[in-house]
């Protein structure tokens, strides 16, 4: 929908021509629908007329003429918001113009405030409007306040309400408004609506913003329970519903107070939630507020606890860090985490970083330690935090963010001095990402750093480069020499070296046979290599024999080998390698891999026909019967399963079926 020119509203569709749907002599300048698009109006401001249609504008509810001035001119309206999907808000500058479209009634409310209003925005319970030095809400009366306090109501809250006023009041004849209040409680358990009628005072006493209204309400709410757990057993959500009542509106209050100044309804409340409210207190520096409620709900007081520190070290230059570590040590326990991390952020931008360093030493979140030092320079400290956490990710860019300040001897250096674990793992880390980015020279350079520091690193590092200036033997003496565990540990490493340079032989064997340039497989896998020839081999016999030898030569044990064959094959959608596999290397009463994985792959490669081929081959009728029903013919699956009389397989049977109807 849109206005033209004329202040026409049409509707436009890419299919059709615009078409007018109201047109109006002086047209109107502006349009807005409510919020679920029930109803819709249309003004001109240079009149100031408003009208209301429903949202398919089948039907005009409302037309508002604008107020006229002292001097007959016409009043223009400042805002118009939307309060709901029925009632509109007409700003002027001292009175608000509310406009029922579901009732088609209208109500004025005057403001006599000395800049008049500047401006209004819709809340979720009502309108804010605000002046200069003003704020106020306008908020529909609750449904719960209406039912208690509209006397002429006659509904069993309002009944509840007026006995309790009563018997209150300070009247000559006290027990006869007793007499009449006890009445009044007997025949609303009588009709069963006295829990309904406390349930609704309580509701009342949590949308109004007196506290001694508050206090009446919920007593005549608690009286009518207490009489009604007199006769039935209490239900436990009905006395919560008045506990939680009670701790909205101690919230409520206490934010309310003139010194703290947030006029929050139980509606905003709620959809802030409490822990909302503590951060927004904590923002305005209501820190003791903050933190009472904090510790009451358990929640947010190590945000809590942060801001105040940040707020005193930001606005007081006196403030010593033993102090702030002093009020975190006393107010906090093992459930609460203590937030040094954020505190020394703001002690770095305070310019303090000495008391940074001794908060960042403190703090236990690993992950947090790490960019901070990075911050302040320490880039050992970052490094051995990164390293203790053990994350590849953070590491990395902790690494990074070192690079451009220190050198890979440094590097070398610092790593040195860890512990050897975070030594292992921390080169382990760097070496990774440095043949990841193929930067081979500097992972030669940084091993030429670190050969003084014998590591296991340091070997799985040359293993993985298939250095070919590695003499065997040379190695293997270095590392006695240098290992004080003995022979045993050396022979360990020397076989990893060996199957190294037997894979790297390997390598060079199918670049020539599969005529690949040189070099191109030197620093794959051994299983990677099985890829390789069953990628570019298809031919079935020479498939076999290359798959042979290369199996031989690395001496993969046959599962092994199977199952990165089953991998490739999955990888590939090679249905007809499978069968391959399954005809060369997986035959015998007992196959080296069951047939129901090949089964369960074809599935998955949603080749169904296949995977019934491999059941026929299955010998073992329980496993037929199953990898039967996993094809989805249940039929055959459960006769064989009747055949041999077994409950538990008909049942497992079931199962699958059942799961793959879902």
């Amino acid at each position: 929908f849109v206005l033209d020119d004329l202040g026409y509203l049409k509707k436009c569709s890419r299919t059709a021509e615009p078409e007018t749907v109201i047109a109006r002599e002086g047209g109107y300048s502006s349009v807005s629908f409510s919020p679920s698009c029930l109803n819709v109006y249309l003004s001109d401001l240079a009149t100031g007329v408003v009208d209301i249609y429903s949202g398919d504008f089948t039907n005009h509810k409302i037309t508002w003429q604008p107020p006229k001035s002292s001097g007959g001119d016409t009043v223009k309206w400042k805002n118009i918001v939307w309060f709901g999907d029925s009632v509109l808000a007409i700003i002027y500058k001292f009175s608000v113009v509310l406009l029922d479209a579901n009732e088609r009634a209208s109500k004025v409310l005057n403001f006599i405030w000395a800049d008049g209003i500047m401006g209004a925005v819709a809340d979720v319970d009502g309108i804010r409007l605000w002046g200069k030095t003003n704020i106020e809400l306008i908020e529909r009366v609750a449904l719960p306040i209406e039912n208690v306090l509209n006397i002429p109501a006659k509904t069993p809250a309002s009944s509840l309400w007026v006995a309790e006023m009563k018997r209150r009041a300070p009247l000559d004849d006290t027990e006869c408004s007793e007499l009449e209040y006890y009445l009044t409680l007997k025949r609303l358990l009588q009709e069963e609506s006295l829990d309904e009628a406390a349930s609704m005072c309580a509701s009342a006493a949590a949308n109004i913003w007196s506290p001694d209204e508050q206090k009446r309400l919920l007593e005549a709410a608690y009286n009518g329970k207490s009489y009604l757990h007199a006769f039935s057993p209490p239900l436990e959500s009905s006395d919560d519903f008045i506990s939680n009542t009670c701790t909205s509106l101690r919230i409520l209050n206490a934010v309310r107070e003139t010194f703290i100044g947030i006029p929050l309804t139980l509606t905003q409340l709620q959809r802030l939630t409490l822990s909302g409210l503590i951060r927004r207190l904590a923002l305005y520096g209501e820190f003791d507020v903050a933190e009472k409620l904090a510790r009451k709900s358990g929640k947010e007081l190590s945000n809590v606890l942060s801001s105040w520190a940040i707020s005193r070290l930001q606005t007081d230059e006196t403030e010593t860090i033993e102090n702030i570590i002093k009020k975190f040590a006393s107010e906090t326990d093992g459930a609460v985490m203590r937030p040094y991390a954020e505190v020394a952020l703001a002690a770095v931008e305070a310019g303090r970083p000495k008391d940074a360093v001794r908060l960042l030493r403190l703090e236990g979140r690993i992950d947090r330690k790490a960019p901070l030092f990075v911050k302040l320079g320490d880039y050992r400290g970052a490094l051995l935090a990164a390293a203790e956490f053990g994350d590849y990710e953070l590491f990395i860019d902790t690494f990074k963010a070192a690079r451009r300040k220190i050198e890979l001897r440094q590097f070398a250096d610092i790593l040195a001095e860890f512990p050897e674990r975070l030594s292992d793992r921390a080169f382990s880390m760097v070496s990774s990402y440095l043949r990841r980015a193929n930067e081979t020279e500097s992972l030669l350079t940084l091993y030429s750093c670190m050969e003084s520091y014998p590591n296991e690193a340091i070997l799985k590092t040359r293993i993985c480069l298939k250095d070919e200036s590695v003499n065997l033997s040379e190695e293997l003496n270095r590392l006695a020499s240098m290992y004080s565990r003995g022979r045993k540990r050396v022979d360990i490493y020397g076989s990893h070296l060996r199957k190294a340079a037997n894979t790297s032989k390997v390598a060079q064997f199918l670049e020539e046979t599969l005529n690949l340039p040189v070099g191109s497989l030197s620093r794959l896998s051994s299983c990677d290599l099985i890829h390789v020839v069953i990628v570019n081999v298809r031919d079935d016999s020479n498939r076999r024999d290359l798959l042979s030898t290369v199996r031989d030569r690395l001496k993969i044990p046959g599962r092994q080998f199977l199952w990165t064959c089953m991998a490739a094959m999955k990888n590939l959608k090679d249905v007809r390698g499978l069968f391959f596999l399954v005809d060369n290397f997986n035959k015998g009463k007992s196959p080296v891999i069951p047939l129901e994985r090949f089964v369960e792959v074809c599935i998955e490669l949603k080749s169904v026909t296949a995977a019934l081929q491999f059941c026929e081959r299955i010998t073992d009728s329980p496993e037929k019967a199953r990898s039967l029903a996993k094809c989805n013919h249940i039929k055959e699956a459960m006769d064989l399963a009747t055949g041999l009389r077994s409950k538990a397989l008909i049942e497992e049977i079931n199962g699958i079926a059942s799961s793959s109807r879902r």
